[in-house]
């Protein structure tokens, strides 16, 4: 079982993989809930997609501080100089600071597509790279021990069209190999005749 914690701003999430899926808890101050994702709702690792969050309306507010600093300074510069830079410098540094708070701001996601159209949400490196990249392995690793458990073995109540299609989704979808699929038919030819 591997768990993975993370944290960002007000938002606390706790993964854990278990048989047959991975079990996510999310508390933030609005919620505070729980879900179970199978490992046949979580499609191919092809489909994974990194998100970036952005809110550029933080930094829309930025720009037009540091533009109300420039202007401000510029209407009050015959007056005394020293006071319309003072004042013009202190709007143009709170813009700034602001600008900065954008970029922090940013949350960069990791986007795992699931079957139904849905996705879940991982906070990308977070804690770091090295622990994500190793817990993101430990899913799709997890999720092809679940596959293979599960349908990589000849069911003889069924057809051999459908046992050969069954043998050819999982190696679309990398549970098994290209010599795998190759033994796995030649036995279903077998035993099919």
């Amino acid at each position: 079982m591997k768990e993975l914690q993370q944290r960002i701003f007000f938002v606390t999430k706790h993964h854990i993989i278990k048989r047959g899926g991975i079990e996510s808890h999310k508390q933030s101050l609005e919620t505070n809930n729980s879900i179970f994702i199978p490992f046949s709702d979580i499609d191919d690792r092809r489909k994974v997609r990194v998100f970036t969050e952005k809110y550029p309306a933080i930094f829309y507010i930025g720009i037009f501080i540091v533009l109300l600093g420039l202007v401000r300074t510029s209407l009050f510069l015959d007056d005394t100089w020293v006071k319309a830079l003072t004042g013009g410098g202190l709007t143009v540094l709170l813009g700034c600071v602001i600008m900065l708070i954008y970029r922090f701001l940013q949350i960069k996601y990791f986007i795992i597509q699931l079957e139904d159209d849905k996705h879940f949400f991982l906070i990308h490196n977070s804690p770091n790279q090295e622990v994500f990249e190793q817990f993101v392995d430990a899913i799709f690793e997890a999720r092809k021990r679940n596959y293979r458990e599960y349908y990589f073995f000849i069911n003889e109540e069924n057809d051999k069209k459908t046992e050969l299609s069954r043998m050819k989704w999982l190696l679309k979808e990398h549970i098994i190999t290209e010599q795998e699929y190759e033994d796995i038919i030649d036995e279903i030819n077998l035993r099919f005749m």
